[in-house]
């Protein structure tokens, strides 16, 4: 997805938000957000919103010297999870069809997202959770096609987003049909609230499930600056489910296929592929719905 005029004050916010987490120095904060504006002019729009992600959060860290700005939202929201994890577990196995309730339970968590929602709202993750039993999936036949290549796989990519979010997916893996190797993909260094290999150990995830870093510091995944360890995990692996928007927007035309499990919380990722702020999305990148083919502003 290329970027969007829309896009440009969203790199602002974000920039601010996380250098006022960090430090309380405002001459330093607008010396920051002075360079990400910088950034943002340079910036050629015909380019994903993730990459200038990638520029604007390199800034956040060399000018808040800070490693990991969002640490500690991070471990609130693995907290705030891990919380409810075993109510979760136990409403999957009573339900008729774990497999998809895992699913939506998966994509509930998906709400846990401080690039696009950054106020701390400890009432955010639980209406998500409530809403696991009215939600409707769109493109539901991609569960069932979903099931039916694992049931089949020998070897499965899970490419993680946020923190926090971290732990349903460890119930959906889980609850995933067939039997195989899984691999769980996460950042290779801090982006945003994106999850690390400290993030997943802390969720939970490890042991028979291998945990692997992508080698990029963007958020989604933009194969281009991935390690080469990842991008054979990508080519090789029989199944690919990715979590978050910035996975869809990054990989939703890479060329193979993909299940992209989300919901949809930002307007002009909504507009851009004909989808509606708050849609529960589990889709391939076959059958989901393709950028609208505009020319960025260069």
């Amino acid at each position: 997805m290329r970027t969007y005029l829309e896009c440009m004050p969203c790199f602002i916010r974000q920039a601010l938000e996380a250098m006022r987490e960090n430090i309380s120095d405002e001459a330093k904060t607008l010396e920051a957000l002075k360079k990400v504006l910088l950034s943002a002019a340079k910036f050629d729009t015909r380019k994903s919103p993730p990459e200038m992600g990638r520029i604007i959060h390199r800034i956040v860290r060399r000018e808040s010297g800070c490693d990991d700005p969002y640490a500690n939202i991070k471990k609130h929201s693995i907290a705030e999870a891990l919380k409810v994890a075993d109510r979760v577990r136990d409403a999957v196995k009573k339900s008729k069809d774990p497999f998809r309730e895992a699913i939506k339970y998966s994509i509930a968590g998906n709400i846990l997202d401080y690039a696009i929602i950054s106020k701390r709202d400890e009432y955010r993750l639980w209406d998500s959770l409530r809403a696991v039993e009215s939600a409707t999936l769109l493109h539901d036949s991609a569960v069932e096609k979903l099931r039916e290549r694992l049931n089949k796989a020998e070897s499965v990519l899970f490419i993680a987003d946020n923190a926090g979010e971290t732990v349903f997916d460890r119930i959906l893996i889980e609850n995933l049909p067939g039997t195989y190797k899984i691999f769980y993909a996460v950042k290779g260094a801090p982006v945003i609230n994106d999850a690390t290999a400290s993030d997943a150990e802390a969720s939970g995830i490890g042991g028979e499930i291998m945990v692997v870093a992508n080698g990029s510091d963007a958020p989604g995944t933009i194969l281009k600056l991935c390690s080469r360890e990842f991008k054979k995990l990508f080519r090789e692996c029989d199944v690919i489910i990715a979590k978050g928007q910035a996975n869809f927007e990054t990989l939703n035309e890479a060329g193979r296929e993909t299940f992209f499990l989300l919901q949809i919380k930002c307007p002009v990722i909504g507009k851009n592929y004909g989808y509606r702020v708050g849609d529960w999305i589990v889709t391939t990148a076959q059958s989901g719905k393709k950028e609208k083919k505009n020319s960025g502003i260069k």
